[in-house]
C-alpha cells in the first residue's frame, strides 16, 4: 500500500513539474507570434492606393489617364473599390477585376459586380485571406458641404486588415458628423485629401483628422507636375504645416504593420509611382 502511494506521489510530482514548466515558458514568451501582421500599400498618385495583404491584391479609386501623367495600375487585382462615381476614382479599363465595390454614398453600401452579377452589400463585410480576418465597409458622405446638391456624394471605405484600420475618405466635402466617426470608429491610417480646389477647406481636412484621431495621415489628391487639375500647387505644403511631425518617404511603397503604430501621431507623405517610359 506505501508503495502504491510513493508511486503515486511520484506522478503527482512529475505532473506538477510539467505545469511549472509551461508557466515559465509562457512567462518568459506572454505574446510571442509567428509573425506580424501587415499591409503594404502603394501609392499610384491622386487618390489610387494599392494594398497587398496575404497574397491579395486590392485597388482603390483607379484613375483616368486622360487627366494624369502617373503609372497606371496594372495586372489582375482580387478587388477593386471605388468611393465615388468620377473619371479620377472610377476607371477601370484595363484592369482584370475579380470584384468590383461601387461605394453607393447615398448609403451605407456597395454595388458588388462578380462574375457579370451585381449586388447590393450592406454594412460591415467580412472576408478571411489565408485565415486572417478582412472587414470592410462603406459610410456614406457627401462630395460637398450642401448635402450632395452640389457636387453629389461621396463613400468613405474603411478597411480593417487582421485589426489595421485603414481609411479612405474619397472626395470628402465636409466635416464629419458624430454618427459618421461613430461608423468609421477607430482609424490607424487615414488617406484624405487636400486638395481645396476641388473638395474641402484645409482647415476643415484638419478638423476631420482631429474627429478620427488617426496615428498616420497620408495624403492625396493634391496636385503635381503630373496633374492637369486647377487645384492649387501649395496645398500639400499648407496642409503640412499643420503637422508637429511630418515624415517624407521618398518611394510609392511601404510595407505597414502592428509595431510601427506605435509611434506619434503624424503626416505620412507618399512618392507616388514614377511613370515607366
Amino acid at each position: 500500500m506505501a508503495g502504491i502511494l510513493r508511486e503515486n506521489l511520484l506522478a503527482v510530482g512529475t505532473i506538477m513539474k510539467n505545469i511549472l514548466y509551461l508557466c515559465l515558458l509562457l512567462l518568459i514568451f506572454p505574446l510571442c507570434k509567428t509573425e506580424l501582421n501587415s499591409v503594404h500599400i502603394f501609392y499610384y498618385g491622386h487618390s489610387c492606393f494599392e494594398f497587398y495583404f496575404e497574397g491579395y491584391r486590392i485597388l482603390i479609386d483607379p484613375f483616368t489617364p486622360e487627366w494624369f501623367d502617373y503609372e497606371l495600375p496594372r495586372g489582375q487585382f482580387d478587388m477593386v473599390f471605388s468611393t465615388h462615381d468620377a473619371k479620377d476614382h472610377a476607371s477601370f479599363e484595363g484592369l482584370n477585376i475579380d470584384k468590383l465595390f461601387l461605394a453607393s454614398g447615398a448609403a451605407d453600401e456597395f454595388k458588388m459586380i462578380s462574375n457579370g452579377k451585381l449586388s447590393i452589400q450592406k454594412g460591415r463585410i467580412t472576408e478571411y485571406i489565408n485565415k486572417k480576418k478582412f472587414t470592410f465597409r462603406s459610410v456614406a458622405s457627401y462630395h460637398d458641404e450642401v448635402q450632395g446638391q452640389k457636387n453629389g456624394v461621396n463613400g468613405i471605405v474603411c478597411f480593417d486588415f487582421c485589426g489595421i484600420k485603414i481609411v479612405h475618405m474619397g472626395d470628402i466635402g465636409h466635416v464629419l458628423t458624430e454618427t459618421q466617426v461613430n461608423k468609421i470608429g477607430r482609424v490607424d491610417i487615414l488617406m484624405i485629401p487636400v486638395d481645396s480646389y476641388y473638395i474641402i477647406e484645409l482647415e476643415k481636412a484638419r478638423e476631420i483628422v482631429k474627429q478620427l484621431s488617426p496615428t498616420l495621415v497620408i495624403p492625396m489628391h493634391y496636385k503635381t507636375e503630373k496633374s492637369s487639375n486647377k487645384a492649387y500647387e501649395n496645398d500639400l505644403e499648407n496642409f503640412a504645416r499643420m503637422f508637429d511631425t511630418v515624415s517624407e518617404c521618398r518611394d510609392y511603397h511601404i510595407v505597414i504593420n502592428e509595431q510601427m503604430l506605435n509611434v506619434n501621431p503624424r503626416l505620412f507623405i507618399l512618392e507616388y509611382l514614377k511613370k515607366i517610359d
